[in-house]
């Protein structure tokens, strides 16, 4: 029994990385960037992959931020929640 579910699970990881390949192998997700230095300054929206981590140094319009707090949000469509 562990060997059938072993073996689903690593079908599934392998049908996952063929998408992936077929989408050019790239998770790339719209993120708002907010200055959060008083006045707050919103830096628009820009594609980055989407294991961003804190801490992670960023270059907009040429100049360069520190990534301080990352929120992922979630919406409910037919049933499955993706990233709105």
């Amino acid at each position: 029994m562990t060997t059938i579910s072993s073996f689903s699970t690593l079908r599934k990881v392998h049908l996952l990385k063929e998408k992936e390949k077929e989408r050019g192998g790239q998770n790339n997700y719209p993120y708002k960037f907010i200055e959060i230095t008083p006045p707050p300054k919103n830096l628009g929206t820009r594609c980055f992959p989407s294991n961003l981590p804190c801490g992670e140094s960023v270059t907009i319009e040429g100049q360069a931020y520190t990534i301080s707090d990352v929120t992922h949000r979630y919406q409910l469509r037919k049933g499955k929640y993706e990233q709105a």
